[in-house]
């Protein structure tokens, strides 16, 4: 594919907030797992976030902060499954407009969430060409996972703590995740971080 701006990789990362002891302050909700996840075009372009939440059914009001048009999805413990990844491919095609006369490549781990019949039947129906890399190797085969998703962890960490800071006495809960990572996006998808790979 000769356009970089049609050529995307999509990453995510699970972070649960224990993780926030490590730092100078520590959260009510120890253990709740949200993953973050990003599709990021060569040219560095992004398409809105998908945040998935520890939940059964989705509640809208979570994505208030958020960047605008994130994709908010519910599964009870956080992670990403097959049925979620179809809603991320159908938010793919959406934002790309992605189609037999405007094709996509789109660059992503080959972890079984991702490979489902009906994702594979959606590339081809709007011609979204997948690679694949071996699972848990996208950090060393994928640009993004370094380039991008490095600094945002570090920008999302240091705004929760800097939530924290700023509201002594009150607890940090999953309803304040899309606030930080609105203010991680802000600055490690824009810029230096986010051109091209």
């Amino acid at each position: 594919m000769k356009q970089p701006q049609k050529l995307f990789g999509v990453s995510h990362v699970s972070s649960q907030n224990e993780a926030l002891n490590k730092f100078v302050v520590t959260s009510g909700e120890e253990g709740i797992l949200v993953t973050t996840g990003a599709l990021i075009s060569a040219s560095g372009n992004t398409i809105p976030h998908f945040l998935i939440f520890p939940w059964v059914h989705f509640k809208d009001h979570i994505l208030v902060e958020a960047p605008l048009d994130t994709l908010g999805l519910a599964q009870p413990i956080g992670w990403m499954t097959a049925f979620l990844f179809v809603e991320v491919m159908k938010h793919f095609i959406q934002h790309t407009s992605s189609s037999l006369d405007n094709p996509s490549l789109l660059i992503f781990d080959n972890h079984d969430s991702h490979l489902s019949l009906e994702v594979i039947n959606l590339a081809k129906t709007y011609r979204v060409e997948i690679i694949t890399l071996p699972p848990h190797s996208s950090n060393k085969l994928q640009p993004l996972d370094v380039r991008v998703f490095g600094p945002f962890q570090t920008y999302d960490r240091a705004a929760h703590d800097s939530w924290m800071i700023r509201n002594p006495g009150k607890t940090f809960s999953i309803y304040n995740v899309a606030e930080c990572i609105e203010i991680a996006h802000a600055k490690a998808m824009t810029g230096k971080h986010s051109g091209s790979f």
